[in-house]
């Protein structure tokens, strides 16, 4: 009975005490392990995060060989022009500012997606001219109350920014005139809030050739 207890008292229960010291730090050392390597993927997915400026259209500090263009896709040919497409936009300049390439996809004005008719990606520094097909520079809307960038980093991380724009008269001269009742000027990208919504996305309409 003696020898039992002092095998019992030397040997397992140091034994089992190892055993649970020994598992507590290896837990330990995992949830280390995984806090660190999330922090480390949180910081690179912020690293590579796209981040634009808009530029006015009338500039004229940018080579050609410093612009990339992106085409908005038309789903309008053959269409008859209805009388609620009365907003008309010229295009947009937008400037990668971020630290990594990014791939722009598409315009949203409120529930329409006008997608690029080919992915674009855009390097560090370039800007990006985003211009349209005849018919999908106006908008088949009475309102236009929200307009955003769709675009997304190099872990296909989609992102969505909203910009701000103001309307102005439409006066140019043209077939369409009577149609259209404003211009839409883009001004400014709020890149510190991404606004994308996956179930909004995937029904929304979208604009492809």
């Amino acid at each position: 009975m003696c020898c039992n207890y002092t095998f019992f008292k030397d040997i397992i229960i140091p034994l089992i005490a190892a055993l649970i010291g020994g598992g507590t730090t290896l837990i330990g050392v995992i949830c280390t392990i995984r806090h660190e390597n999330k922090k480390s993927e949180n910081s690179y997915k912020e690293r590579i995060r796209p981040f634009f400026v808009v530029e006015p259209l009338s500039t004229s500090s940018y080579s050609l060989e410093a612009i990339k263009e992106a085409v908005v896709a038309d789903d309008s040919a053959g269409v008859a022009i209805p009388n609620d497409m009365i907003f008309h936009w010229d295009g947009l300049l937008l400037t990668n500012v971020g630290d990594a390439v990014c791939v722009f996809e598409y315009i949203r004005i409120d529930d329409e997606y006008y997608e690029a008719t080919e992915k674009a990606p855009v390097k560090i520094g370039v800007t990006l001219s985003i211009k349209s097909t005849p018919l999908s520079m106006y908008i088949r809307s009475r309102e236009v109350s929200q307009i955003a960038i769709g675009v997304t980093d190099r872990l296909f991380n989609r992102y969505e920014y909203l910009v701000s724009f103001q309307l102005s008269n439409y006066d140019e001269d043209g077939p369409l005139k009577k149609h259209v009742a404003k211009s839409i000027e883009i001004t400014e990208i709020d890149c510190s809030k991404n606004v994308f919504n996956e179930k909004k996305y995937k029904k929304g309409h979208k604009t492809k050739l």
